[in-house]
């Protein structure tokens, strides 16, 4: 068995990953000021591949769950520790406490 996860979404390198404690999802930061949440376990079906091709979305990996944007120079990302859709980060201007609208 196979696990790859095509990661073309970031422009720039990955600086920073971070695994959730109990599951099988992830924090990337990137260079390019994204923080992309991704979630290994998820398998492409029948109904999620034809709705992809409806909205447009067959383009994106199915294990790429949300991305956020408008820090600068992020330098740390976390999940919260009490709240397990939470997540924590942190840049040059401040820290954000976020949930992600897919989570």
């Amino acid at each position: 068995m196979s696990f790859r996860a095509r990661t073309h979404t970031h422009s720039l390198s990955l600086s920073l990953s971070h695994t959730h404690t109990h599951s099988l999802k992830h924090t990337h930061t990137n260079r390019d000021e994204s923080i992309s949440i991704w979630d290994v376990s998820v398998e492409k079906d029948d109904a999620s591949v034809s709705l992809e091709r409806k909205h447009g979305l067959s383009e994106l990996p199915a294990q790429l769950l949300f991305v956020h944007l408008g820090q600068k120079e992020v330098s740390d990302v976390k999940w919260h520790p009490l709240l397990p859709s939470v997540v924590v980060s942190s840049a040059a201007h401040g820290f954000e406490i976020w949930r992600p609208s897919t989570l």
